[in-house]
């Protein structure tokens, strides 16, 4: 069935592509917040609101589009303002007019993640018009193995996906950094979990340089590096709370000072190229692939309709 039906074979390879590339930018959005406007969990929250907000907006729009302007336009238009959206996030910084703010890489976002959810609208719509090019062809559908499709190349692209990921950020060095953060989030997470006798307890294993490292988990630390997370938990804040008498750790600003203070000029561009030039390259070859290669638009589609409800009818007409 896929072998013998050419355009599911392009439209599935478009679709890894654009799967894969679409989806680096949330993947590592995390440590490109962090780096450029500080360890701030509300921020990196807005950020990921504004992709879904505006995929489930512009998903809704889908077909008022496409009835509009037709598959083929549409998808060039998302490629553009998928294209604008990167390219804008890329400069970010660099020229006067456009500062790193939330404001602005939310902005771009929108403009990106809209792209997107178009670009993956009218995959979706053409993978399942293959159904018929199958039918048109062979006289058989072969629904499940076709739309069986779809969530494997999703899994495939995901791992894919994780592999660049894990690249970019080991290449790049700004794994080691991002140690620094989780470790903090750890440690924030089973001090907030202590009682007040604890949580005295702990911050004194902190004065002391003792036990805090002593589990298994940080057998594997070198002297040096035992060190380094000590000197990260001596600039943790403490606060109060005087309802349940415990204390909480604050962390944004040591995370700051051992990640986003420490992040190194290639490490942002080395990220930044990541998030959004390498998008492009993968979802223009996307867009390539599906302009060069794939031919069911909605002219043909309704051709090979017509053409299949004609074979149903030509029985009865025999008789």
């Amino acid at each position: 069935v896929i072998k013998g039906n050419d355009q599911l074979l392009w439209i599935i390879l478009a679709m890894l592509l654009y799967n894969v590339g679409s989806g680096l930018l949330v993947a590592l959005g995390y440590n490109f917040l962090y780096m450029e406007l500080g360890y701030n969990g509300l921020l990196a929250t807005i950020f990921v609101a504004t992709f879904g907000v505006s995929n489930i907006g512009i998903q809704a729009l889908y077909s008022k589009f496409a009835n509009k302007l037709g598959r083929k336009k549409l998808l060039f238009y998302s490629f553009i303002f998928i294209v604008a959206g990167y390219l804008l996030l890329f400069l970010t910084d660099l020229l006067p007019f456009l500062p790193m703010s939330i404001i602005t890489v939310c902005i771009f976002g929108v403009l990106s993640f809209g792209g997107q959810a178009i670009f993956y609208m009218i995959l979706t719509v053409n993978i399942a018009n293959t159904v018929e090019y199958n039918e048109y062809r062979t006289n058989e559908r072969n629904e499940a193995v076709i739309f069986s499709l779809r969530p494997f190349m999703a899994k495939m692209a995901s791992a894919l996906q994780q592999g660049f990921v894990t690249l970019v950020l080991v290449t790049s060095g700004i794994y080691a950094l991002s140690q620094n953060v989780t470790f903090l989030e750890n440690q924030k997470a089973y001090f907030d979990r202590l009682d007040a006798t604890e949580q005295a307890e702990y911050k004194l294993h902190i004065q002391n340089r003792e036990v805090i490292l002593d589990s298994d988990e940080y057998k594997s630390l070198t002297a040096e590096e035992k060190e380094t997370y000590y000197d990260m938990l001596n600039e943790v804040t403490f606060s109060l709370n005087e309802k349940t008498g415990k204390e909480e750790m604050f962390i944004n600003d040591t995370a700051d000072m051992f990640f986003k203070d420490q992040s190194t000029g290639f490490m942002r561009w080395y990220l930044r190229t990541a998030i959004t030039l390498v998008p492009i390259l993968l979802i223009y070859f996307s867009y390539l692939v599906l302009k060069k290669k794939y031919k069911i638009d909605e002219e043909m589609y309704q051709r090979m309709i017509k053409e299949i409800e004609a074979r149903k009818t030509l029985p009865e007409a025999g008789v």
